[in-house]
């Protein structure tokens, strides 16, 4: 376990974006069930990332990813209440039809666990969830403590991506700013330069004190 756990945070201290699909497949073999997911909310939609295995004998993975194909108000209430998703069998509210538990049986899901991704200020970045086909699960604490570890380091990226893109949004505006005042002040310049370019049709003599006093004067008549 110790191995796995390392691997899984070498995935998120690379420097580069973390692999869901990797972290998805850590999801799978830690626990040996068919499929994991990370749910991600954006702009009031969920993007979502799903590993399956499609081949139990070798466990090859299919990952897929889709967006805003199912809404889950269940599941994301209790999330935002930063409550986990426990169900242990769902038969438990296949009576009762919901997005939920259509989405379950689409996809043979039996046993379901989920918990919520947040960061130390409290803000929900979504959750990841564990599934088991065809059979009951009897979750332990176990299951939610590993979720816990990979729900931390997705929200610590997460946070620090939100904040990475704050700052090169911030130098992108200063930039622009930098740019138009460069822009004013070359202008500027262009219009001094013209001023002591008539200024200087204008010379008959003067010495170069009384030359600037003029100059002066007329640039700050100007400016007013």
């Amino acid at each position: 376990m110790e191995d796995k756990l390392m691997s899984l945070i070498r995935i998120f201290s690379s420097g580069s974006p973390p692999e869901f699909d990797k972290v998805l497949t850590f999801l799978l073999e830690t626990f040996g069930l068919e499929k994991s997911y990370i749910f991600l909310f954006s702009n009031n939609c969920i993007n979502s990332n799903e590993l399956c295995i499609y081949q139990q004998s070798e466990r090859e993975y299919s990952f897929n990813t889709f967006s805003e194909i199912f809404s889950f108000p269940w599941f994301v209430k209790r999330i935002k209440n930063k409550e986990n998703i426990v169900i242990y069998d769902i038969d438990e509210i296949a009576e009762s039809p919901s997005p939920e538990s259509e989405f379950m049986k689409s996809r043979d899901i039996q046993a379901f666990l989920g918990a919520p991704i947040s960061d130390k200020e409290g803000k929900i970045y979504g959750f990841t969830a564990i599934a088991a086909c065809c059979k009951k699960m009897n979750w332990s604490k176990k299951h939610v403590r590993i979720l816990g570890v990979v729900n931390d380091l997705i929200a610590c990226y997460l946070s620090q991506k939100e904040k990475q893109d704050a700052i090169e949004a911030s130098l992108k505006e200063k930039n622009i700013l930098l740019k138009e005042l460069h822009h004013r002040v070359k202008n500027n310049l262009q219009i001094i330069s013209s001023f002591l370019y008539l200024q200087s049709e204008k010379i008959d003599g003067k010495n170069p004190k009384d030359m600037l006093i003029d100059m002066l004067e007329d640039a700050l008549s100007g400016a007013v």
